[in-house]
């Protein structure tokens, strides 16, 4: 696996990506690439905590939702995240 996509794999549990590995056009496309097929509210609650930086209150309150409730749809989002980039980049690793 590239070395900047193991980084954006690493950085999964972290708050923010590192904007570096962000620009890297590959990264970018991989990034992409697993978004695209995530469920919708798997994507929505990862953009909205990742790309838009809301706080899980904030997203609570978007979504009329407890915190407790938007901590845990991010858990499993980032679960669904992290097995899909791994799924796919091992697809490309094989090619």
């Amino acid at each position: 696996m590239d070395q900047r996509l193991a980084r954006v794999y690493a950085a999964l549990d972290r708050e923010l990506i590192e904007e570096d590995v962000l620009r890297c056009e590959e990264t970018r496309q991989m990034v992409n690439a697993t978004m695209s097929q995530l469920p919708s509210h798997y994507r929505e609650a990862l953009e909205l905590k990742y790309v838009a930086g809301h706080s899980v209150r904030q997203i609570a309150t978007a979504r009329a939702m407890t915190e407790k409730a938007v901590e845990s749809l991010l858990t499993r989002a980032r679960q669904a995240f992290r097995e899909t980039f791994l799924t796919l980049s091992q697809s490309l690793d094989s090619t």
